[in-house]
């Protein structure tokens, strides 16, 4: 008998390969040939976005050499009340339609703050290109037809290619260009912090420890910081399996003493620690330390080290990993790591009442 949710499984496989690809096309998007440099510097900007679409975005609010405005990601309908002008409010939503996003948009265009987009189409770009009434903004366009939680490499790579587009940031051709090279050979992660790099092999063998246990992700360093985020996304979406994510030096405030289970409740948890290439000394001694007080709270632990001599470098490899191990705990669930029935569902119910 086939196995009715082989044929997602392999989709979702060649989605997850095609990333760094996707990048690489990002500096070609339509839309970005018309982005002009800004006269003046924003104070800060506003990537707004939820789920999927809104993860590139929290990638740069976590630090990205060498910009040097802050970014930040908002995941509501409105803006804060400190937005104005002074502000670029960047509106990233794949289909175009993501009711928050464009409810900032309107607030953003209430408030004269300087807009551009990130999409595939539907209302946004309507929007952006003027054709839904005032005026429009830059856009750019990223193909459709997938889901937005696939197409990262185009929402990370649009992103960088805009900022660079207003003079926000240096061309990022290069380090794309060498992160992919770095990422096509195989080489995502180490699992000690000089090691050999491992790949897809090791997410396979990672992903049979993770089936039956809930997965717990602690992050260190900014780098690490949003892998963790989208690995957790990855096993909801991809494997439909719950996880829980925090990060250092914050956890060892409280979550640590919040971990006192019996071996039988521990035999149910399994802990991933990512360490990014950026983590500091205070902050690597007070993971380690925390790791070896938290042992016996899970089955299972794995410890991964970002690889790689870019900021990008190392976050592509974190990313990849994680979605190769969601999508290999998917195919040992047996469950079809494309659709999401429960979001469908709710979005379905609240557009009815």
């Amino acid at each position: 008998m086939t196995d009715p949710s082989r044929e997602g499984q392999e989709r979702m496989a060649r989605w997850i390969d095609g990333l760094p690809d996707q990048l690489r096309r990002s500096g070609g998007l339509p839309g970005l040939a018309d982005v002009a440099p800004l006269a003046t510097p924003p104070a800060q900007v506003l990537v707004c976005g939820m789920g999927g679409s809104a993860m590139a975005g929290s990638l740069l609010a976590d630090g990205w050499p060498p910009l040097t405005v802050p970014v930040l990601v908002h995941r509501r309908p409105g803006l804060p009340e400190w937005v104005g002008p002074q502000t670029l409010v960047v509106a990233c939503s794949y289909s175009g339609q993501t009711a928050e996003t464009l409810d900032a948009v309107e607030a953003a265009r209430a408030r004269g703050c300087r807009i551009a987009a990130v999409t595939s189409g539907g209302r946004l770009l309507a929007l952006a290109r003027g054709e839904a009434g005032g005026g429009g903004f830059p856009a750019v366009q990223m193909p459709g037809g997938q889901p937005p939680r696939t197409a990262l490499g185009y929402s990370l790579g649009a992103q960088l290619h805009l900022l660079a587009a207003l003079g926000l940031l240096p061309d990022p051709t290069g380090e794309i260009e060498a992160a992919c090279a770095q990422v096509d050979a195989g080489h995502l992660v180490r699992f000690a912090p000089d090691g050999a790099p491992v790949g897809d092999a090791a997410a396979r063998e990672l992903a049979v420890t993770l089936e039956d246990r809930l997965t717990v992700i602690h992050t260190a360093g900014a780098e690490a910081h949003g892998a963790g985020r989208r690995l957790l996304a990855q096993l909801n979406e991809n494997a439909k399996a719950p996880g829980h994510h925090a990060e250092y030096p914050e956890l060892n405030h409280n979550e640590i003493v919040g971990w006192d289970l019996t071996a039988r409740q521990a035999a149910g948890f399994a802990l991933i620690v990512l360490h990014g290439g950026d983590a500091d000394a205070a902050t690597l001694a007070g993971a380690e330390v925390a790791t070896e007080l938290l042992g016996a709270q899970f089955a299972v632990t794995h410890r991964i080290w970002a690889y790689g001599e870019s900021r990008l470098a190392r976050v592509l490899g974190l990313i990849l990993f994680g979605d190769r191990v969601s999508a290999h705990l998917a195919a040992r669930r047996g469950v079809d790591p494309v659709p999401i029935a429960r979001i469908d569902t709710l979005k379905s119910r609240l557009a009815g009442r």
